[in-house]
């Protein structure tokens, strides 16, 4: 206890009114400190701010800020796209204003690419996985080339990862034949490798194995390997793989002639098998695959797809002859005519199908030239059923001046066998007499002389 004689004790500072004044000011000051600290974008306070309520705004401004450095920026928005804001990455990114913008992109990449990697690769990719793979696959019109190759190599590890294409293909916004044809021939060695190694680690070899998203994304690859393995499928005569046979030549139909919501795959890929497209009409394997094999000619365009489907004319099966015609006015239109007149056999032509596969195909800009091939075809000392097909022609796109030449023919009493089709089923009454060249010449002139 104090004596009575002590001198009095100093006052404690914080007894003293400024000081404790300063005192407050100072805590203040050290507080605003600490939270300025805290809200200030940092790697290490982004993945705080990963799991705060108030984190998602805080890093949506990080990512906004010009003036910060852009794998600040990046940092940013890999947490955004794990928190399922790739949407809003996206939309800030893509703002062409944004100077730093491709600087931003670069550094996102392999941040990405870590949270996308599957690091065991026989189990399905987590929604995380799946949002940052999406996210990667929207970097790439932002990056440079050496970037995006990088990008494709990582999208093709993510989607190839364990031999289980056909289970990661559909996950997320993008299917795997969308990034694979974005992609394009790059992929292909990589898929094409695992669609036999899917065959070959089977006790049972057998590429129904091979599923049809695997197919899809061969084909979407527009490459040439690609093609080819879809069209060894597509050609095996064994009845316990048609489904197969069918799938592997529908998924070459999808990417190269289908006008859907993606864009055609160059015809590129298929420019090297013509030649085994064109055997598909003598092979034995299911009819659609037939059907396609004609489509997929015609679509490599002029002048690769004349010379096959002109050879493809002279099919003993009428129907599978007349569809040759049919694409190859098509693929040529008018350069189509002589050679195709030159190539079909002699025989019996019904009328309606002269006008259904050749006359009218003729595009509108060809039609002048159509003619003139038409009037090279009449001439006497031809084949009958070419001389026919030339009649036809100039009933469809010939004119006025052509009356002269069609009067000439009108004397010619060959009959046309076969005009009207077979009606060897119908009673005798009721079959229809076959007009000759020369009747139909003359009914030819008489409509073009009403048309004027």
């Amino acid at each position: 206890m104090r004596s009575l004689d002590s001198p009095p004790l100093a006052p404690l500072p914080f007894m003293d009114p400024i000081a404790a004044r300063l005192g407050v000011v100072l805590l203040a000051t050290m507080l605003a400190l600490g939270v300025a600290a805290c809200e200030k974008p940092t790697h290490e306070n982004i993945e705080r701010w990963r799991g705060t309520q108030k984190g998602p705004g805080k890093l949506e401004s990080a990512l906004r800020d010009q003036s910060l450095a852009p794998d600040l920026r990046a940092h940013a928005a890999a947490v955004l796209v794990a928190l399922e804001q790739r949407d809003l990455v996206g939309k800030v990114l893509g703002v062409s204003a944004d100077p730093k913008r491709a600087a931003v992109a670069e550094e996102l990449v392999p941040r990405l690419w870590k949270d996308a990697k599957l690091l065991e690769q026989d189990r399905a990719a987590t929604p995380e996985q799946i949002a940052a793979r999406d996210a990667l696959f929207e970097l790439r019109p932002l990056v440079g080339d050496e970037r995006r190759a990088e990008i494709d190599g990582y999208l093709l590890d993510a989607l190839t990862a364990g031999g289980l294409y056909e289970q990661r293909a559909g996950a997320g916004v993008y299917r795997g034949d969308q990034l694979v044809r974005a992609i394009g021939a790059r992929a292909a060695p990589r898929l094409v490798e695992l669609a036999r190694q899917i065959v070959a680690t089977h006790e049972k070899p057998s590429f129904l194995l091979v599923g049809p998203a695997l197919l899809k994304a061969l084909a979407a690859t527009g490459s040439p390997d690609a093609a080819g393995l879809l069209l060894e499928l597509a050609a095996k005569a064994d009845e316990k793989q048609e489904d197969l046979q069918i799938r592997a030549m529908g998924a070459l139909y999808t990417a190269y002639v289908e006008q859907g919501e993606e864009r055609r795959v160059d015809a590129a890929g298929l420019r090297p098998h013509l030649a085994r497209l064109a055997r598909f009409p003598y092979a034995d394997v299911p009819g659609e695959n037939i059907n396609m094999s004609y489509e997929l000619l015609a679509v490599t365009g002029m002048p690769d797809c004349l010379p096959p489907l002109v050879e493809l004319a002279r099919h003993p099966s009428m129907p599978l002859r007349l569809r040759a015609v049919e694409f190859a006015m098509q693929c040529g239109g008018a350069a189509a005519i002589l050679p195709l007149a030159e190539a079909l056999p002699a025989g019996e032509y019904r009328q309606v199908d002269l006008q259904r596969y050749v006359a009218q195909k003729v595009p509108a800009e060809a039609r002048a030239q159509a003619a003139e091939h038409a009037r090279v075809l009449v001439r006497p000392g031809g084949p009958l059923h070419t001389r026919f097909l030339g009649l036809e022609l100039l009933g469809e796109l010939g004119g006025i001046i052509d009356v002269p030449l069609l009067l000439e023919l009108a004397r010619d009493r060959t009959r046309l066998k076969g005009y009207w089709g077979d009606q060897r089923s119908k009673p005798r009454k009721e079959q229809r007499v076959e007009p000759t060249l020369g009747a139909r010449a003359k009914e030819i002139s008489n409509a073009l002389e009403q048309r004027g």
